[in-house]
């Protein structure tokens, strides 16, 4: 009898193991994580023949053409280098600043395919024109070519985990490939895909900028860009509030520091409810050279970075408009 209930059990084991294997198997398949839960914020494919959503550092470098298939984001010439080694060619999305992403775009670079240095990047944790990371795709590998990158106010960095000449370099031919890159904030870590959307061929851990805005362009050399697609967590910047705990009941424009300055300056205003604001900067002829906030903001106190790098020497105005408020401050910049 012994030997029978034993050989029975053994029978129900058997069975019960692969069964409950399965199960096991199938919960991990269909784990639920943060980043599936991501809501889509944004989809372009520039149909209407503009790119308003867009801010590109150099405009006049950047169109929106019909290549006889679909519309594309055209950049026709690379921006000009600075004091910083960093991407010349950066058009910034204008409406998100997020956190937790995942950024898929369809891009193709018009330089000789012959040249491995050829590059098309993506960016994000956007802050200014010298705080972001970068994702660099390139025909080849090594220190500063197919990398993540980042940029804080001094040359870029490499910080992805793979070592120089390692990653894999797939931005080869005239043909479109498709990029993605994805960040989780909690954790740090930053992948980034091309064509293959299951092996990433770069990964990096890093938490310097939280959050930012998201772009695309070039390090030196010309594409284009379409079908973008964006999901993310939409961080907006935390309410300021004065010393007894009260937001501000008023408008006001400070006043630039430091000033006069030399390559960089920080400009800080306060609303007193949420709404669209503008700042623009002018030269001393009254012509916009600069358009860096022109959005939905939170109410509270706020601070850019305005990069003058690429400005001549000289005086200039910002100004910033809001639900019947205009106010006008003159700043100098000095080489």
């Amino acid at each position: 009898m012994k030997r029978l209930i034993k050989k029975i059990a053994i029978n129900i084991l058997f069975v019960v193991l692969p069964f409950v294997s399965n199960i096991n198997i199938l919960f991990a398949q269909n784990k639920v994580t943060k980043m599936d839960t991501l809501p889509l914020l944004y989809v372009e494919n520039f149909q209407d023949g503009k790119a308003d959503n867009w801010q590109p550092n150099n405009p006049q470098n950047w169109c929106v053409v019909n290549d006889d298939i679909r519309y594309i984001y055209q950049l026709n010439k690379a921006g000009e280098t600075g004091k910083i080694r960093k991407p010349t060619s950066i058009s910034i999305l204008k409406e998100f600043n997020v956190g937790n992403f995942e950024f898929t775009v369809d891009a193709k670079c018009y330089t000789d395919s012959s040249n491995s240095y050829r590059d098309m990047c993506l960016f994000f944790g956007y802050q200014d024109s010298v705080h972001f990371y970068y994702t660099h795709f390139s025909g080849r590998s090594d220190k500063v070519h197919n990398i993540i990158g980042i940029v804080n106010n001094a040359d870029r960095t490499k910080i992805n985990l793979e070592a120089p000449g390692s990653s894999s370099a797939k931005l080869t031919g005239y043909n479109w490939h498709h990029l993605k890159i994805s960040r989780n904030v909690d954790t740090g870590e930053i992948k980034a895909y091309i064509d293959d959307f299951e092996r990433p061929i770069l990964t990096a851990v890093d938490t310097t900028f939280r959050s930012g805005k998201i772009g695309v362009g070039s390090f030196d050399d010309t594409g284009a860009f379409t079908e973008l697609k964006l999901w993310g967590d939409i961080i907006k910047p935390a309410n300021v509030k004065d010393n007894y705990g009260h937001l501000p009941s008023t408008f006001l424009l400070s006043q630039n520091y430091p000033n006069p300055f030399n390559s960089s300056t920080n400009i800080e205003f306060t609303v007193p409810n949420s709404q669209y604001v503008s700042l623009r900067i002018y030269n001393l002829n009254g012509r916009q050279v600069a358009s860096p906030v022109f959005e939905y903001v939170p109410a509270g106190e706020h601070r850019l970075c305005w990069d003058a790098a690429n400005m001549a020497s000289g005086l200039y105005f910002y100004r910033l408009s809001a639900d019947r408020f205009c106010e006008v401050k003159q700043m100098i910049f000095q080489k």
